[in-house]
Order: C-alpha cells, then structure tokens, then sequence
C-alpha cells in the first residue's frame, strides 16, 4: 500500500529535521494539495519519483509533473535547475503564493502583511457573488444525522429560518428528521409535533413545507452527508475555494 509516511520513517525518502528535536518535515498537505520537503541530491528524487509511481498504480491517477515546481534552499541556481530536469518539472522561485499566502517572504514587519489582509479586506464571498453558509447542504439518506429544523437539507436554508412559524410551535427544536418524517416506496409522512396545532400563517408554512417535502428527491442507500453546491461534484475542496476567491 502507498504510504509516503512509512516510506520516510524507512529512510527511503529523507525529509528535513527540523528543530532540537530532529523533527522530520517531509509532506504536509492541505485539502488536495501536498508540498514534498527532502534532502538535496538524485538519490533522495528517485525515491520521491518511485513514491508518487506508486500512487499512480494504487489509485488510477496521473501526477502531471509539469504543474509542480522545484525549489531550493540553500542550494545553487544550477543544482535547482538539473534536479527540477531529472524530476520533469518546472522552476520555482521565493516568494511563491500557496492557497493566497506569500510563502518565503520575511513577513516580520506589518507592511509585510498588507497585501494579505488587503485581499480580506476588498473582497468578500457576497462581493464575489458567493454564497458560501447556503451553498452547503445535507443529503439525507437514513435520516440519523441530519436535524430536521438545525441543518439545511430540504432547501438551501435551515428550515428553522424558512419556517419560522412552525419552529416555535414544534415541541422538539433539536429533533433529527428521522424523527420528523417516515419514509416509504409510496412516499413520505410528516410526524409533526406541536406545543398548539399551527393556524393563520404558521397553517400557510405546513402547507408550503409539506408540497416541497413530497417533491424531495431522497437518496435511498448509505448514510447523511454534506454536499457543497458550489462543485460539480459536490464535495467540498481548499483549492476550489480558492479558485472561486481568485477567479
């Protein structure tokens, strides 16, 4: 099975030790992105060539070499070049941005910061034309881990906030939706739960949550889980995000 992390604690890939402690940095990740720290030299990028191989083979992806970057510390500008040659991939250079960061500033002084905290400041997700709390939502499936009034999973919003006439009178605000709605072949049925029977507006809101609950497509195997509107896919990553921050 790939494992970078047995691979180094083997000494097939050497990392950097780092601190007192000799601690071994080798490959941090965030979200689908991982940034690979080693000794210089050939050896140590042959190892690091048969590990993302094996990645390959185990998981059916291709790693395409020409979207990764070679830097160095500490090293000559030709030993970076001849090693970024071996490996098949381009040259980096510091300051280099990671997921909006500058990486490789000193970053000691305040102004370092402004560029940071000036991208926070212009832009927002509303100014960018996203939604961000509403683009998640649950996919119900065995209806155990989903709250029927406290997760958005019928509509893009919470249905406490939707219907906020029928919050108040339901006798459970924590109540999961399995504890709400049976469902069947034939469709669904609503248990509601009242404090008082809804009547006048709150009657209009059982109304208008009963045809929308009748009209939801549930997915019938597996368990609940969270879907993010704003992929294709539905899953939510760091480096989409930050696509749509920078597009």
């Amino acid at each position: 099975m790939f494992s970078r992390k047995a691979a180094v604690e083997k000494g097939l890939y050497r990392g950097v030790n780092v601190g007192n402690d000799n601690f071994v940095f080798s490959h941090p990740q965030y979200g689908d992105d991982t940034i690979f720290f080693g000794e210089l030299g050939n050896e140590n990028m042959r190892s690091l060539l048969n590990l993302l191989k094996c990645f390959e083979l185990a998981s059916g992806l291709k790693i395409n070499m020409r979207k990764s970057n070679r830097l160095g510390v500490g090293a000559t500008n030709d030993e970076i070049v001849a090693l970024a040659n071996y490996i098949g991939c381009d040259m980096g250079s510091f300051p280099f941005k990671y997921f909006g960061l500058p990486i490789g500033s000193k970053m000691k002084k305040l102004g370092d910061w402004n560029g940071v905290l000036d991208k926070f400041k212009s832009t927002s997700f509303s100014e960018l034309g996203i939604d961000f709390r509403s683009s998640f939502t649950r996919s119900v499936a065995n209806d155990l881990g989903t709250g029927f009034w406290k997760d958005a999973w019928l509509c893009s919003e919470r249905l406490e906030d939707k219907f906020k006439r029928l919050f108040r009178l339901d006798s459970d605000g924590n109540a999961l939706v399995a504890d709400r709605v049976d469902w069947s072949e034939n469709g669904c049925r609503f248990k509601g739960q009242w404090n008082r029977e809804p009547l006048g507006q709150a009657l209009n809101e059982l109304t208008l949550f009963t045809n929308m609950l009748h009209a939801y497509n549930r997915n019938s195997s597996g368990e609940d889980s969270w879907r993010w509107g704003l992929a294709t896919n539905g899953k939510f990553t760091t480096k989409k995000l930050t696509q749509l921050l920078e597009e």
